[in-house]
């Protein structure tokens, strides 16, 4: 039987201008992210994995961008320890990839590894800066960042020239071949650790998007938790590891329906700019009327995808056994709805209870009248915008060109 070896394949990505981006010092690489963990590979073998993002959707600031992978060959433990590590491993890849508000970083799955012992081997490194100064000249003096495909391809012969021109990335599967001096004809390389990046440009329009991650650190400090219960059968620490993965997902499932409801927020605030203020009267030039419609028509959409999402995350379930409890939790939902109480405070008397105080401090309430009536909840939330958004003073709207007296 052929050895097979632990490997765990990590990750760092970032673009300058964010909060002290750095590249990460090879001996400390316990902030990286988990891209890839597994206990069986065999020499020469391809990584089960395709097709992984490294950073979400999100909006591009026009910077350089670092990008640092790093694989690691693992020597820990093994037996029952090991078997935690796996289902633990498992955990992480059944939590799936979470929609929400723009993030700087992601992970695919939930892997494993520990980096408290020197043992470790460090088989790729590689760090690199895509610089957008370098797009579209014929000589780039640096790389370029744009979008397409780039290979890192290790090699063993440190100072000899890569011979790029007698290779060629198949964009079909992925694969990276090379010509032999001794044929016309490509082969598949072998015996060479390569990894593709694909640079992606998304439509204007994309919504930013998030995904469930941790870091080394973390996944040490739950695996730590874990093994102090090894004494204990293995259901019962899967029940622990369980409950842990929950608590992960529900922070993350909060966070993007907040950022969800601030990008709804952010609509009804631009659509309501565009409506003169209580008592003035004042005609919108013909292309503020077009903007204030598209801003109505925007802050209408997120307003039903807001909804929509709520109802995704609240039918979430720790795991698929018959009777598991919600992942978001009454408290939890309780607490996204202050949040929508916030903006629509003070709450007014004319009869509407679409949207009262008592609608939104009432879980059972808001979810039995919105849940399955988006579109509902939209219309009411459109009624709301112009007293609870910010109007504008027809001597402002003048002033801006947008309304003539």
């Amino acid at each position: 039987m052929a050895p097979v070896g632990e490997i765990v394949v990590l990750a760092n990505v970032f673009e300058f201008g964010d909060q002290n981006p750095r590249f990460l010092d090879p001996s400390d690489v316990t902030t990286a992210r988990v891209i890839y963990y597994s206990d069986d590979v065999s020499p020469s073998q391809d990584l089960n994995f395709s097709n992984i993002p490294l950073l979400a959707p999100s909006e591009y600031g026009g910077n350089p961008v670092g990008i640092q992978i790093i694989v690691l060959e693992l020597d820990r433990t093994s037996g029952p320890a090991q078997s935690l590590i796996r289902r633990l491993a498992e955990l992480g890849t059944s939590s799936g990839l979470i929609p929400g508000g723009p993030v700087a970083e992601t992970l695919l799955s939930l892997g494993s590894s520990l980096l408290e012992q020197n043992s470790d081997d460090m088989i790729f490194e590689y760090r690199m800066v895509l610089d957008p100064a370098s797009t579209g000249q014929a000589i780039p003096s640096s790389a370029p960042f744009e979008e397409g495909r780039y290979v890192l391809l290790r090699t063993e012969f440190r100072n000899t020239d890569m011979l790029w021109q007698n290779l060629r990335l198949d964009h079909n599967d992925g694969r990276l071949y090379e010509y032999p001096s001794t044929s016309d004809r490509p082969v598949a390389t072998a015996n060479r650790t390569y990894f593709t990046v694909n640079v992606v440009k998304h439509p204007a329009g994309t919504r930013p998007s998030g995904y469930a991650f941790t870091t080394l650190a973390t996944f040490n400090e739950n695996l730590e938790r874990a093994m102090n219960e090894r004494a204990a059968p293995l259901s019962e620490v899967n029940t622990v590891l369980t409950r842990e993965l929950a608590r992960v997902r529900a922070r993350s499932l909060d966070g993007n329906l907040g950022a969800a409801w601030t990008a709804t927020v952010d609509k009804a605030r631009l659509y309501s700019s565009y409506l003169p203020a209580a008592g003035e009267t004042c005609t919108l030039t013909r292309q503020a009327e077009v903007e204030r419609d598209q801003a109505r028509i925007a802050f209408y959409n997120n307003a039903i995808s807001f909804i929509e999402d709520y109802n995704a995350a609240k039918g979430e379930k720790v795991s698929e056994a018959a009777g598991a409890p919600e992942v978001l939790d009454l408290p939890a939902r309780r607490a996204i709805l202050s949040r929508l109480a916030e903006y629509f405070a003070p709450f007014n008397n004319d009869g509407n209870d679409q949207l009262s105080a008592a609608t939104l401090s009432d879980v059972n309430a808001f979810e039995a009248r919105f849940l399955n009536a988006a579109s509902t909840f939209a219309d009411a939330v459109l009624r709301e915008a112009g007293r609870a958004g910010e109007r504008s003073s027809c001597a402002r709207l003048v002033a801006d060109s947008k309304a003539t007296p």
